[in-house]
């Protein structure tokens, strides 16, 4: 089966153990493409069609030593022998006809991964399909404490790659894994976010005003640190800049193409080439671009903390107060001063930052 660019996105989604809806008219696939990327990750489908469901579904009430608790239905425990024999998938299928009477508690699966009392299995990851509300049978917009639990994904109908498929027959799909260690490069990320945001501070949380667009991606504290993950995840496996450009809209909304707009014009160096040699730090004029490449650098030293990168580190924020950026290089310099390593060695020129130490108690 062809990868397109959203199925790509949906599977970068699933291997980073992000929720993700995928959204899409009825007929088009989207149960099939999920069934297809399981077989070539090797994940185990576990399926579920909520629009049958009822709140028992979520966990039936049973009384135990006097005690009321929800128990968990049989494919919870499936879940749990999916992730031990090498991987599984918890699909929804047609959550937008779920009523909200189920949306509630399915709101813990989906957020808290938790069925009734019972805990589902750490590595298990979620995915979900509706069809547009006007287009499903009985359905609901999803309240927006659901809908901010999930990267939401467009899917539609490629003429071109059905008639091939009609015609030639369906391959199976090849889906770029994630490498492993790939979770290295968030910190990285984070910084890029933070830097953004810092820039743009009234786009970190906007609940949208009118229902239906509550109902699907916006911008939010747990939407940010979402966004986080998938970049690390779409660059270590080398997403082109379509995938990416869905991942940011499906995860924070309208903000991304501002948020994209701002990452193109950075440019920004490889902080562990900087970390390498430090001497090859040029602080630029933007602020915005300083606070994203000292807080990428920043977190990259500290994602994995040796003596000398710590130094390294520190060396590149006294380059940055040196060449007119010290408020800035204080600010990033922070963490570093919080989590400095054993038998690392301070500087004497860090008395550049001694107020800002002293005010945090660091001194």
């Amino acid at each position: 089966m062809t990868m397109n660019n959203i199925d790509q996105a949906y599977a970068i989604c699933i291997q980073a153990g992000v929720p993700v809806m995928l959204w899409g008219p009825p007929g088009i696939g989207k149960t099939m493409r999920t069934h297809a990327i399981c077989r070539s990750l090797g994940l185990t489908l576990i399926e579920q069609v909520c629009s049958t469901w009822d709140p028992t579904d979520v966990g039936l009430p049973m009384r135990t030593n006097g005690c009321f608790e929800r128990v968990a239905p049989k494919w919870a425990h499936d879940c749990v022998e999916a992730v031990e024999s090498g991987g599984g998938l918890l699909y929804l299928d047609e959550f937008s006809c779920t009523p909200p009477a189920v949306q509630a508690p399915a709101l813990k699966i989906v957020g808290e991964r938790k069925c009734g009392d019972f805990k589902l299995p750490d590595g298990l990851s979620i995915a979900l399909s509706a069809n547009p509300i006007d287009q499903a049978a009985g359905g609901w917009d999803l309240a927006p404490p659901m809908a901010n639990r999930m990267v939401h994904l467009d899917s539609s109908l490629v003429t071109d790659d059905w008639i091939d498929g009609m015609l030639g027959g369906w391959p199976d799909t090849v889906v770029d894994k994630l490498p492993v260690g790939w979770e290295s490069m968030i910190p990285a990320k984070s910084a890029l976010v933070t830097a953004y945001i810092r820039r743009m501070p009234s786009h970190l949380l906007s609940v949208p005003e009118d229902e239906a667009t509550q109902g699907k991606a916006w911008p939010s504290p747990r939407s940010w640190d979402f966004l986080c993950r998938l970049l690390a995840a779409a660059e270590s496996c080398g997403a082109s800049p379509a995938v990416v450009a869905h991942l940011v809209k499906g995860s924070v909304g309208h903000p991304g193409v501002s948020f994209l707009t701002f990452c193109e014009q950075l440019d920004l160096p490889n902080p562990e080439s900087l970390l390498s040699d430090p001497s090859l730090y040029e602080h630029p004029n933007r602020g915005d671009k300083a606070h994203a490449i000292l807080g990428s650098v920043v977190a990259a030293a500290l994602g994995k903390a040796t003596a000398k990168r710590w130094e390294a580190a520190v060396s590149i924020m006294l380059m940055a107060a040196e060449q007119g950026g010290t408020d800035i290089a204080a600010i990033a310099a922070r963490p570093l001063f919080k989590n400095m390593p054993s038998g690392a060695n301070v500087p004497d020129e860090v008395v550049k930052f001694f107020p800002m130490l002293n005010a945090a108690n660091l001194a």
